[in-house]
């Protein structure tokens, strides 16, 4: 076990009422609520919401625009499109529209009030303290329920919750025997918002949503137009804290509709003291924050610029930092540091409110850490302790702080670990206070987080017990589902460590199974901002089949006998072979949602022996410790083999190979890494291929093998490249491969491309001819070139049912990032999202059978770059696609196009993957593109037959 804090920080968290980090269990339990461990369960079912907003949005139609609810998909209906605000990341804050009650209705002396507003809240508490007995006496009921609203908003700002919601209560009480009338309407109206205010800043938005829906009724009543839009952006508030940001969009850009409108009216009678601007601002600044949770960058800007002028044009300061707050989170989301550095000092030197001045504190810092500024950053955790001393509990200051223990850990994990656990400790306590069980299970798990790296095993799993059992008892089902699955995580990597491997298991699938209902509501914002794929996604699936491999492994078969005795594991090995299997094939329909923002990527599953019994299919996956590899043949069980090496060292390995497929490496470094990893994925099984007399292999790649070109591997033994007996293939999941081939001899193939240089691409003089020469081997092609290359005249032409080839010589570029995946054309680009527009026929009875983009490149640095590859077949619904892993010369380009043509023809359009070797081979055994750099980044993506 390691021990890895001082005893520093005893005497604090004593006096603090806190344990400390090394504290046993069950000192730390004794902190916290208990609970029953038969309340751990797996799910609930997911109902319609029950809020409204008045029929502005169909849930239903929000969820995912590409895929609208399908019958039996029953989480299309949840309206969520995201998750709850994760305070561990990106601090984005919330703006509230406040209805704190005048003096002046009161007393009637506007001097007064405006001195009163500059006084201190003791000063102003102890005014209005008066100002209720004195309406008490004089039964002014609507008077006195207006002064104790104005009491529960004070005790509000300063933290004081237990004595905020006794005022609130009062305040609704004085009105109870009231007869109706406007007065009473507003005085109720103003007392709810407050309450409403109350609920949210204390972690309850559900209660909070309720509260300000009946606010928004009594400012009905009222006949108090600015009340009901105030209430209903709050309203719209609950909804982007509580991670429904499709909902969110629609009803603000519907309340902006509508704002606008009113403000085109030329006689506003009744609306003469509305002031619309500062709605308009309010819902600007929240729509803003939620297009970029939303992955709309660009929108986001505009939105929050144009509202930015106009809190400028009013003289609000408040707004203004509030915007100008929103552009900074803008930049950081981006990436862009120095300009979100620039933002955050920008909103501090404005001396905004101390909310906002507080979250501007927190990004800043984290900026900082990212940018290694170590001064700069030690001068803000400074001034973030004196705050933080200061501030009044709320969400705001409890997830404060887990965001600063966050930023601390990345900072100096071993220095600033007791700092991080105070922190974390405080939070929790704080959100206990509050009754924010949101807020606890996020402190308590980080908390468990920094056990189980200090190898504290029984306390890590304590509290993230508790954790997960908080997260299971929310108010609305749908808010628990984050928060369980990164629990359950947790819980099983800790108990995985514990040797309780079942149990590890049982809480990996709870936990997948978790992140496939989620999967409608992740992909609709934008990946890298909330639950980030490569972070809180991959590693889930990863982890479930590191675990069933070892269970599969114990008694199985070393790489020795793997040849002979392939065919002897257990049942109960084999089970979790196949299991594995389905979770990689599952891990791998995950990252397309994942790179589409969409969820119907949906297919039914395919047996490799339904597509070719002279295939093999290899399933890899590079984990923490091995590179394991799971081979699937036609009518035999799946075989498990492994490479066990620190996932470092897979990685150094493949890295090497890749960057040896260079003309200047010198050839014996080449052959030598190139053989290396042949030796990893191909030796064990070797024989076993002879044997079933197998001709094409198939592989489900993950981490840097995707960007491997496979049929450059090396066999030490007989001198050859695997290209030179096996055909290859890629396939991102068999699941989404759908068997078909070329009609016999029927080759129609639309051929397009650039030669010319354009928009800042160079020129590839080879296209000309390489169309030239396809177009003559297939007499019955139509071609785009240079000018003609236009997306007009792609919709147009593919709308030719007659077309089963497409091919496009252009360049373009494959990235893990949808939005930078193109292809050029002569006007501009194609985006991988509109490929599917562009190239596919609505009255295409059939889909293309083959895809070719011979000019195209993966993005420099990108592991996950052929994704994009993947996308392009998929979004044009090509059966095959033929691409590039770089940029090749254009010469050996056309001429391998060529001759892949010429061996289509030849086979009358049969084995798309055997075309495709002897074309590779054509140019290994030329005299001039021999070297694996011009013929090895060719691959085959799809139905390779």
């Amino acid at each position: 076990m390691k021990q890895v804090w001082g005893g520093v920080l005893l005497t604090t968290f004593l006096m603090l009422g806190l344990s400390p980090l090394w504290a046993g269990p069950a000192e730390i339990s004794q902190l916290f609520p208990r609970f029953n461990e038969s309340e751990l369960r797996p799910g609930f079912p997911v109902n319609r919401p029950s809020w409204d907003l008045e029929g502005i949005v169909n849930p239903a139609d929000l969820v995912m625009p590409a895929c609208r609810a399908q019958e039996g998909n029953q989480f299309v209906i949840s309206g969520r499109g995201g998750v709850p605000s994760d305070p561990r990341s990106l601090l984005r804050g919330e703006i509230l529209w406040v209805d704190r009650p005048s003096g002046n209705p009161i007393d009637g002396r506007s001097e007064d009030w405006v001195a009163l507003e500059r006084l201190p809240i003791s000063e102003q508490v102890q005014w209005w303290q008066r100002q209720e007995q004195r309406l008490g006496r004089q039964g002014d009921r609507p008077g006195q329920s207006l002064a104790l609203t104005a009491l529960s908003l004070l005790d509000q700002d300063l933290g004081q919750w237990s004595d905020a919601m006794t005022a609130s209560d009062a305040s609704l009480a004085a009105l109870s025997d009231s007869p109706e009338s406007r007065e009473v309407a507003q005085a109720q109206a103003i007392a709810l918002n407050g309450r409403g205010r109350a609920y949210f800043l204390q972690g309850q938005p559900h209660r909070a949503r309720e509260t300000w829906q009946a606010a928004q009724t009594a400012y009905d009543q009222a006949q108090l137009p600015e009340g009901r839009w105030g209430s209903l952006l709050n309203q719209i508030q609950t909804l982007q804290t509580s991670g429904y940001y499709p909902q969110a969009r629609e009803a603000l850009i519907s309340v902006l509709g509508e704002l606008e409108e009113l403000g085109e009216l030329e006689e506003l009678e009744a609306l003469e003291a509305f002031p619309l601007s500062p709605l308009m601002v309010q819902a600007q600044a929240q729509l803003g924050e939620v297009l970029q949770l939303l992955a709309e960058p660009q929108q986001s800007q505009e939105v929050l610029q144009r509202g930015l002028s106009m809190a400028q044009e009013l003289g609000d300061d408040d707004l203004t930092a509030q915007l100008q707050f929103r552009l900074a989170n803008g930049h950081r989301d981006q990436q862009r540091l120095d300009a979100a550095r620039t933002g955050y000092e920008a909103v501090l030197g404005a001396n905004p409110d101390p909310d906002v001045a507080f979250l501007a504190r927190l990004n800043l810092l984290a900026v900082l850490v990212d940018r290694k500024e170590t001064a700069a950053a030690q001068a803000q955790l400074e001034e973030l302790k004196v705050l933080l001393r200061s501030r009044p509990p709320s969400r705001q200051t409890s997830y404060g702080r887990i965001n600063l223990s966050q930023s601390l850990l990345r900072w100096d994990a071993i220095a600033y670990q007791g700092l991080a656990a105070q922190q974390l400790s405080q939070a929790v306590e704080e959100s206990r206070r509050l009754q924010d069980r949101r807020g606890q299970s996020y402190g308590l798990g980080q908390l468990a987080q920094l056990y189980e790296q200090a190898e504290q095993w029984d306390a890590a799993e304590q509290l993230t017990q508790q954790a997960l059992t908080l997260a299971q008892t929310f108010e609305e089902r749908l808010d628990n589902r984050d928060l369980r699955a990164l629990w359950q995580w947790q819980l099983g990597r800790i108990l995985d460590r514990l040797g309780r491997q079942t149990e590890a298991i049982a809480l990996y699938r709870d936990t997948v199974s978790l992140l496939d209902e989620l999967r409608l509501d992740l992909v609709s914002f934008d990946p890298e901002l909330q639950f980030s794929y490569r972070q809180q996604i991959e590693p889930v699936y990863l982890g479930l089949v590191r675990l069933l491999l070892e269970r599969a492994a114990t008694g199985g078969s070393s790489h020795s006998d793997l040849n002979s005795q392939h065919n002897s594991q257990p049942n109960s090995q084999q089970t979790a072979i196949r299991e594995a299997q389905s979770t990689l094939i599952s891990l791998r329909l995950t990252e397309l949602n994942n790179f589409f923002r969409e969820t119907c990527l949906e297919a039914d599953a395919i047996d490799v022996e339904d597509l070719d019994e002279s295939a093999a299919v290899f399933y890899t996956a590079v984990l923490s410790d091995r590179l394991a590899v799971i081979l699937s043949l036609a009518g035999e069980d799946p075989i498990l083999y492994e490479t066990r090496k620190p996932r470092t060292e897979l990685e150094e390995g493949l890295t090497a190979m890749l960057e040896s497929i260079n003309p200047a490496v010198a050839e014996e470094d080449r052959l030598e890494r190139s053989a290396q990893v042949y030796d990893w994925l191909i030796r064990p099984v070797q024989e076993v291929l002879r044997q079933h007399q197998i001709k094409t292999l198939v592989f489900v790649p993950d981490g840097p093998l995707r960007n491997l070109p496979l049929g450059a591997l090396y066999d030490r033994t007989s001198g050859e490249y695997l290209i030179e007996e096996y055909a290859i293939a890629l396939s991102q999941s068999l699941q989404l491969v759908e068997a078909g081939s070329l009609a016999d001899g029927e080759f129609k193939a639309l051929l397009g491309g650039l030669s010319e240089a354009h928009q800042g691409f160079s020129a590839i003089p080879a296209v000309e001819l390489e169309v030239a020469q396809i177009a003559e081997l297939l007499p019955e092609s139509e071609f785009l070139l240079n000018q003609a290359f236009t997306r007009d005249a792609l919709v147009a032409q593919s709308r030719n049912d007659a077309f089963n080839v497409i091919h496009l010589a252009t360049h373009g570029q494959f990235s893990s990032r949808a939005d930078e995946t193109f292809l050029l054309t002569w006007e501009g680009r194609i985006n991988v999202e509109d490929l599917d527009v562009v190239l596919r026929s609505p009255t295409r009875p059939n889909p293309i059978d083959l895809l070719v983009l011979s000019a195209c490149q993966t993005a420099r640095g990108d592991d996950r770059a052929t994704l994009g590859i993947a996308g392009f077949a998929l979004r044009s619904g090509a059966r095959s696609t033929l691409a590039t892993l770089w940029s090749v010369q254009d010469e050996p380009t056309a001429e391998l196009m060529v001759e892949f043509y010429q061996q289509l023809w030849a086979n009358s359009g049969q084995n798309k993957a055997e075309s495709l070797r002897q074309a590779q081979l054509a140019l290994l055994q030329s005299s001039n593109y021999q070297h694996p750099a011009y013929w090895s980044p060719f691959i085959l993506l799809g139905n390779w037959r």
